[in-house]
């Protein structure tokens, strides 16, 4: 049934509240997903992070949803990835469905894009805050385990800079 209040998706990971817009199928009013808490609608357990992306099992009110294999790379992206398929699994997709779109998902645009040098490996992201500096150099350590990591650092703004300055010398060190 069509529900207009719509739904609340909060990740208790990182604090994220997001309001569905009215329209979709929902089955309650507010949701709660994060990547392994109990407590949660939406979870992922069986989390495995692998060299070629993350693979874990996704329950949904403690019942199998269904198994996922994502050729992304990160904890933040396992979250944006549990925020997709909650509202996939309230608009009455299967899992079969969602986990076929999720095959050929290469990423946002500027966020980990690889390009090969030699035998070297350049990934460019456009992380600005330490938060997802920190997630990005957690996700090149899972997909590159063995490779020496290089940081540059390319600041955008120089307030946010400013800002976080300690914070950011703190996630580069």
């Amino acid at each position: 049934p069509q529900d207009d209040k719509g739904c609340w998706w909060y990740c208790d990971n990182c604090g994220a509240l997001l309001n569905a817009q009215p329209g979709f199928t929902t089955v309650t009013d507010e949701w709660t997903c994060a990547a392994c808490g109990e407590e949660n609608d939406v979870r992922a357990i069986d989390i495995n992070y692998k060299t070629d992306g993350i693979e874990f099992t996704v329950l949904v009110h403690d019942s199998i949803y269904g198994k996922f294999d994502l050729p992304i790379f990160g904890e933040h992206q396992l979250i944006d990835a549990l925020a997709v398929i909650s509202v996939c699994y309230l608009e009455g997709l299967s899992s079969n469905q969602v986990n076929e779109q999720f095959k050929s998902f290469t990423g946002a645009r500027r966020r980990f894009s690889e390009t090969k040098v030699g035998d070297n490996i350049i990934i460019d992201d456009y992380a600005h805050h330490p938060s997802e500096i920190k997630s990005t150099l957690k996700a090149i350590k899972q997909k590159y385990p063995n490779k020496k990591i290089v940081a540059i650092f390319q600041p955008h703004t120089f307030s946010r800079t400013k800002e976080f300055a300690s914070e950011i010398a703190e996630v580069l060190s």
